[in-house]
């Protein structure tokens, strides 16, 4: 009896314990965040999300396809396409093509290390049923700067395609690759309703009026540098009230401040413990709790930090789920 009692006294001590902190301890509030994980499709690193024709496309190594119809506006759904040989490390569009940047490599036998054999840059004008490679030639070296970059305007008139390529611009037009001086030295681009515009951070967008481009880890607002208290931000994703921003730990919503806002359980998913890459935002005039939003992570270095590579991939919130969850 008397063990009893005591199991009692203990039982109560602790529920009064968790009912005066559970609600203000971060670590219950994230617990309480929480949601079973849904069946995963997209997994690995994901680095672009973009828009092409009436579907919105992603790359994890493949490609994906998916609607953007009412009915498609839910998890899942994705459809593989037909990519070209190799790891399609990132994807772009403009009103006709979609264009893959691909890697191959092979296992150097000295050390065990996989070694970058080639890389080379790839166009579909049938929405990724074939593929016919650019007329640009590309080094194996690592160490040249190559990156794909689109404006992904929401309206098909306004996407454009580019190559930055050992500091070096390019418009991509089909098998055609014009160099363009201007765009020398960018990293980044969108669409300004009229016309693009580039940026040397890694990602620009427009929104409530205000240019947003970026400075490693700060947004700079039309000019004024805003600290986000996060790693080298990596996209930016308008909506009608806020930005979804994607960093290399994790991804935040901030107001058109640079202010930090909750969405849903985002902090306890596409949290700081991860890598977040890509993000896209499917209507940028609604605001976030109405917006069907994308954003993918990936663990930094081994793990160690908790992180779980059975995360990493392409998470979604919906507004008919209310949370984040894997895609």
């Amino acid at each position: 009896m008397k063990k009893i009692i005591n199991f009692i006294k203990t039982l109560a001590l602790c529920s009064f314990i968790f009912a005066m902190t559970g609600c203000q301890d971060p670590i219950f509030n994230e617990i309480r965040l929480e949601v079973e994980l849904e069946k995963g499709s997209i997994f690995g690193d994901v680095y672009s999300i973009i828009r092409h024709g009436t579907d919105i496309y992603c790359s994890n190594g493949k490609i994906y396809k998916k609607g953007t119809a009412l009915e498609d506006n839910t998890h899942g759904r994705w459809k593989k396409v037909n990519s070209p040989n190799g790891h399609v490390l990132k994807i772009a569009s403009d009103n006709t093509n979609i264009y893959a940047l691909v890697y191959t490599s092979f296992e150097d036998e000295n050390d065990g290390e996989m070694t970058l054999e080639s890389r080379k840059l790839y166009y579909s004008s049938d929405e990724g049923s074939t593929w016919q490679e650019c007329n640009i030639s590309l080094t194996n070296r690592q160490s040249t700067e190559c990156r794909l970059i689109c404006t992904n305007s929401t309206t098909e008139s306004g996407r454009k395609a580019y190559l930055i390529y050992a500091g070096k611009g390019y418009t991509l037009n089909g098998s055609s690759v014009t160099q363009d001086a201007t765009i020398n030295g960018k990293k980044s681009c969108c669409w300004n309703g009229s016309s693009p515009v580039f940026s040397a951070g890694e990602a620009i967008c427009f929104a409530n009026g205000k240019k947003y481009e970026t400075a490693g880890s700060r947004l700079v607002i039309d000019g004024t540098s805003v600290s986000l208290g996060r790693g080298d931000i990596t996209g930016l994703a308008p909506m009608g009230d806020s930005i979804l921003v994607t960093t290399l730990n994790g991804a935040v919503l901030v107001d058109f401040d640079g202010n930090e806002l909750p969405f849903s359980n985002l902090s306890s998913t596409v949290s700081a413990l991860y890598e977040s890459r890509a993000c896209l935002a499917l209507d940028p005039t609604k605001p976030a709790l109405q917006n069907t939003v994308y954003a993918s992570i990936c663990v930094e270095g081994t793990g160690s930090n908790s992180a779980l590579f059975s995360h990493e991939g392409l998470w979604s919130y919906y507004p008919s789920r209310g949370k984040w969850n894997i895609e």
